[in-house]
Protein backbone atom coordinates (compact mmCIF):
# COMPACT_ATOMS: atom_id res chain seq x y z
CA UNK A 1 0.00 0.00 0.00
CA UNK A 2 1.20 3.21 -1.00
CA UNK A 3 1.58 6.05 1.72
CA UNK A 4 -0.94 9.08 1.94
CA UNK A 5 0.09 12.52 3.15
CA UNK A 6 -1.62 15.50 3.12
CA UNK A 7 -0.40 17.24 0.26
CA UNK A 8 -0.35 14.17 -2.16
CA UNK A 9 -4.07 12.63 -4.34
CA UNK A 10 -5.04 10.15 -5.75
CA UNK A 11 -3.84 10.93 -9.24
CA UNK A 12 -0.24 11.24 -7.98
CA UNK A 13 0.13 7.85 -7.35
CA UNK A 14 -1.36 6.62 -10.91
CA UNK A 15 1.25 9.35 -12.41
CA UNK A 16 4.07 7.46 -10.65
CA UNK A 17 3.07 4.20 -11.23
CA UNK A 18 2.84 5.15 -15.28
CA UNK A 19 5.87 6.57 -15.35
CA UNK A 20 7.63 3.90 -13.25
CA UNK A 21 6.43 1.08 -15.56
CA UNK A 22 7.68 3.16 -19.00
CA UNK A 23 10.74 4.21 -17.25
CA UNK A 24 12.98 1.93 -19.20
CA UNK A 25 11.17 3.17 -22.71
CA UNK A 26 10.61 6.75 -22.52
CA UNK A 27 10.04 10.21 -20.79
CA UNK A 28 6.74 11.59 -21.13
CA UNK A 29 4.72 14.17 -21.41
CA UNK A 30 1.87 15.04 -18.93
CA UNK A 31 -0.52 14.17 -22.39
CA UNK A 32 0.80 10.93 -22.74
CA UNK A 33 0.33 10.57 -18.78
CA UNK A 34 -3.01 11.45 -19.14
CA UNK A 35 -4.12 9.33 -22.01
CA UNK A 36 -2.23 6.00 -20.78
CA UNK A 37 -3.66 6.22 -17.52
CA UNK A 38 -7.35 7.65 -18.41
CA UNK A 39 -7.69 11.08 -17.21
CA UNK A 40 -7.69 14.94 -18.45
CA UNK A 41 -3.72 16.32 -19.39
CA UNK A 42 -4.63 19.79 -17.18
CA UNK A 43 -5.01 17.73 -14.04
CA UNK A 44 -1.82 15.58 -14.84
CA UNK A 45 0.02 18.61 -15.65
CA UNK A 46 -0.86 19.82 -12.52
CA UNK A 47 0.01 17.12 -10.23
CA UNK A 48 3.12 16.48 -12.63
CA UNK A 49 4.61 19.88 -11.73
CA UNK A 50 4.06 19.41 -7.95
CA UNK A 51 5.53 15.74 -8.70
CA UNK A 52 8.56 17.46 -10.31
CA UNK A 53 8.84 20.02 -7.28
CA UNK A 54 8.81 17.27 -4.45
CA UNK A 55 11.16 15.72 -6.67
CA UNK A 56 9.24 12.19 -7.70
CA UNK A 57 9.65 12.95 -11.26
CA UNK A 58 11.87 15.00 -13.00
CA UNK A 59 11.55 17.16 -15.94
CA UNK A 60 14.21 16.18 -18.34
CA UNK A 61 14.14 18.58 -21.17
CA UNK A 62 11.99 21.95 -22.03
CA UNK A 63 9.46 20.21 -24.42
CA UNK A 64 8.06 18.50 -21.48
CA UNK A 65 8.58 15.24 -21.21
CA UNK A 66 9.04 13.85 -17.32
CA UNK A 67 10.68 10.46 -16.13
CA UNK A 68 10.33 8.74 -12.49
CA UNK A 69 13.40 9.54 -10.09
CA UNK A 70 14.97 7.38 -7.41
CA UNK A 71 12.71 8.34 -5.15
CA UNK A 72 9.39 8.08 -7.47
CA UNK A 73 10.27 4.79 -8.20
CA UNK A 74 10.64 3.56 -4.56
CA UNK A 75 6.88 5.47 -3.92
CA UNK A 76 5.56 3.84 -7.09
CA UNK A 77 7.05 0.42 -5.50
CA UNK A 78 5.23 0.82 -1.74
CA UNK A 79 8.92 1.60 -0.53
CA UNK A 80 8.60 4.80 0.67
CA UNK A 81 7.12 5.95 4.36
CA UNK A 82 4.88 8.69 5.31
CA UNK A 83 7.85 11.10 7.22
CA UNK A 84 9.69 10.89 3.56
CA UNK A 85 7.09 12.22 1.81
CA UNK A 86 5.95 14.62 4.23
CA UNK A 87 9.53 15.87 4.04
CA UNK A 88 9.49 16.94 0.58
CA UNK A 89 6.18 18.77 0.49
CA UNK A 90 5.99 21.07 -2.46
CA UNK A 91 3.23 23.50 -1.49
Amino acid sequence: MLPNVDWMVPLDALICMFLSDHRWRFPATPKSVALGIGTGSSNVSHRISLLNDAGLVEKVDDAGYYRITELGERYALGETTRDELEAVDPT
